[in-house]
């Protein structure tokens, strides 16, 4: 419940004591009920969840002395999850039922310490903590055992419990109007209470790799990131973005014995350290340049006794440009470079380019272009895991070199509207 007017009752309390002048106080509850059954049949599994969500909110706003603001935001939701799984395999059903209560409550602090900036646009603090309760993957309850590949078992595991996430951050933004500066730094802490690991048991006499999931505790992370972006001119025609972060990563890992009679807890800590600069310019009408450097940073090691330490570096570079021709075309063109360092694999220590352009033009609703792309055919699609055996990287190849004709009609009717 909010007052009418909060400004003139503020004045009217001015003269209160200065720790506390006054107080906006609203409470909000929240019954909301989601009910939502989804088949899907893939060659031999089916999934129904039914979902409900009963919430409170309390918003509590007060104002300090100099007219500083303090906001309070406590939410305590919960939701009651029912699935149901089936798994068909030559003929066989395998059932999953899961039942949860899946509580999700946070807390919000948000100071504004200006005066005459109430909602916090120019500058503000903002301190959370929230923590949620996600439900296993049922898949991984089925009480089977797949043996397919005899070399390579699987099981399930129907003793597996729900996942808790927690998070603690402490967020600062700052913006500057006079030079149209803005600055944000964050810190942020997570940490899981059950996370689902896969143990491997390995048979050195057999030679059979046994695979199950399992719940582990002592995955961490916590980071901080810090962003700057100003105007080099008055004019702002040359704009400077500038970003850094350092993140720490400690993960709990199950792997298999030198015994392979039992399975034993590695833990597997990373720094990951990254900084970029991205510049933007807009020199002329027709012209708007852009550049960026990224460089990142990574450092792993394991407990287990075989774990090789890694540090490797990866440097992305490039230019792009946006050039306005006559007769309303548009040109794009991107150039990009990736350099990477630190592996053990001299093959994986190189230099790709991508190098991509574009020309379109756009007659009302109708919009032609003509694209080329990966005009050197260096793009590859990578992907990487760390677990307590190691890194491992896949690399993928796209569609090499390839053009490409398009022409896109809009259906709007309505000018500028997407």
């Amino acid at each position: 419940l909010k007052p009418a007017s909060l400004e003139a009752i503020s004045e009217i309390n001015s003269d209160l004591c200065s720790l506390v002048s006054f107080i906006v106080l609203s409470l909000i509850f929240k019954f909301t009920t989601n009910i939502r059954t989804l088949e899907l049949t893939h060659f031999f599994r089916t999934v129904s969840q039914k979902k409900h969500l009963l919430g409170a909110n309390w918003q509590h706003e007060l104002k300090l002395a100099n007219r500083r603001w303090l906001k309070f935001n406590v939410t305590a939701e919960t939701g009651y999850l029912d699935s149901q799984y089936n798994y068909w395999r030559y003929g066989n059903k395998y059932p999953a039922t899961l039942h949860s209560w899946l509580p999700s409550p946070s807390v919000r602090l948000t100071y504004n310490p200006i005066a005459e900036d109430r909602g916090g646009r120019g500058t503000n603090w903002v301190l959370s903590a929230s923590s949620r309760k996600e439900q296993v993957n049922l898949y991984h309850l089925i009480d089977i055992t797949d043996a397919a590949d005899p070399l390579n078992v699987s099981k399930g595991n129907s003793q597996l419990h729900d996942t808790w996430i927690n998070n603690v951050s402490l967020q600062h933004m700052r913006r500057f109007y006079k030079t149209n500066t803005n600055l944000y730094s964050g810190i942020s802490f997570n940490f899981l209470k059950n996370a689902v690991e896969i143990s491997t048991i390995y048979d050195r006499t057999k030679g059979v790799r046994t695979t199950q999931p399992v719940n582990v505790d002592g995955n961490w992370n916590a980071g901080f990131n810090f962003m700057v972006n100003t105007p080099l001119d008055k004019d702002q025609r040359w704009i400077i973005f500038y970003m850094a972060s350092i993140n720490a990563y400690h993960s709990a890992d199950l792997s298999y014995t030198t015994t392979g009679r039992h399975n034993e807890k590695y833990n597997v800590d990373r720094l990951d350290w990254s900084t970029g600069v991205l510049l933007q310019s807009h020199p002329t009408a027709w012209l708007n340049l852009s550049s960026s450097f990224t460089a990142f940073m990574n450092n792993i090691r394991g407990s287990r006794p075989q774990f090789e330490k890694i540090h490797t570096t990866t440097l992305l570079y490039g230019l792009q440009a946006i050039v306005n021709l006559p007769a309303k075309f548009i040109l794009y063109a991107n150039c990009d470079f990736a350099s990477r360092f630190g592996y053990n694999d001299a093959s994986l220590n190189e230099t790709r380019a991508n190098i991509e352009t574009s020309l379109e033009r756009s007659i009302k609703n109708f919009t032609l272009k003509f694209q080329a792309c990966d005009l050197l055919a260096r793009n590859l699609y990578t992907t990487n895991s760390i677990d307590a055996q190691g890194r491992t990287e896949s690399f993928a190849t796209t569609i090499p070199r390839y053009f490409l004709f398009s022409l896109t009609w809009r259906f709007n009717k309505v000018a500028n509207r997407k």
